[in-house]
């Protein structure tokens, strides 16, 4: 019965609905699609970000991720707001799956050798 509806209503969305109120309708149900809606929870800024990576206070490596990964600094009427914590976690996961890479590729009693 609840596939029969949600059917009927994809019909009439698709059939009744122009471009614009579809739009309309969708920044009242999911606010974070509009550009001008922001929450103040889903920034941080650069200490906070330091500590979801793990860096502790070293500043230069931040930034130099900051800059290579291509995360901004995301600003609201020209005053900035923060880094979106969803790209910091999602760096924090890269890094994470890039050291696992590089301490498996460096096995226990392995001579190290200066030129490879």
């Amino acid at each position: 019965m609840a596939l029969a509806i949600l059917d009927n209503l994809k019909v009439q969305v698709v059939n009744d609905c122009d471009d614009s109120e579809i739009t309309e309708s969708m920044t009242k149900f999911h606010p974070s699609s509009n550009k001008e809606y922001f929450n103040p929870k889903d920034y941080c800024n650069a200490d906070k970000a330091m500590k979801i990576l793990h860096l502790g206070y070293n500043r230069n490596k931040f930034f130099e991720l900051i800059k290579e990964y291509g995360i901004e600094n995301h600003k609201v009427n020209n005053a900035p707001l923060g880094y979106k914590v969803s790209e910091i976690e999602r760096l924090n996961t890269l890094l994470i799956a890039q050291n696992k890479v590089v301490k498996q590729k460096k096995k226990k009693g392995q001579t190290k050798y200066l030129y490879e």
